[in-house]
């Protein structure tokens, strides 16, 4: 895996597929920083709104610019784009809109998984180094272990303790 390839796995869905963008057509390399601004400005309100209660008049101050913002964002992939990766990178966040901005009206939800993702890259980086993951099967039982591993250390349990009394 080179540099490049690596940098796709950091950041969010739509961080890394700007990021893709932007290393596999340089000429959008602006575009593609624009887009990670507007990302991270969404982040930075969001992260202010789930300070405060629904109740508190911070929260709905938050929320509000919040939602403008979601608004801008929506008119922007709505636009015609003529670049076929701006085209791609448009028509997949219209598609995933709904799962993109479920947090908006759920503030209990995180704007992202990158915590179930980073569990999992181990699975991911290791899929053709580890020994005996290329047949089908073998890949399945190694996310299955993986998963069981990191929900007991998430919930301060032994793997091995579990595992040991499970089997």
């Amino acid at each position: 895996m080179g540099a490049c390839e690596a940098c796709l796995l950091l950041g969010t869905p739509e961080e890394r597929i700007s990021k893709r963008a932007g290393i596999k057509y340089p000429e959008l390399t602006s575009w593609v920083k624009e887009w990670v601004k507007r990302i991270g400005k969404l982040y930075h309100i969001n992260n202010e709104r789930i300070k405060y209660s629904p109740e508190d008049p911070l929260f709905k101050e938050y929320d509000e610019k919040l939602r403008e913002k979601i608004d801008e964002i929506h008119s922007l992939i709505n636009m015609e784009y003529t670049h076929p990766e701006r085209a791609a990178i448009m028509k997949s966040m219209r598609e995933h809109w709904k799962g993109l901005t479920l947090f908006v009206d759920s503030p209990e939800l995180p704007m992202d998984n990158n915590r179930a993702e980073q569990m999992l890259r181990h699975v991911v980086l290791g899929r053709k180094n580890y020994w005996g993951n290329h047949a089908t099967w073998a890949g399945e039982l190694t996310v299955a272990m993986f998963s069981i591993v990191q929900t007991c250390s998430i919930h301060g349990i032994s793997p091995r303790a579990y595992l040991t009394h499970y089997l």
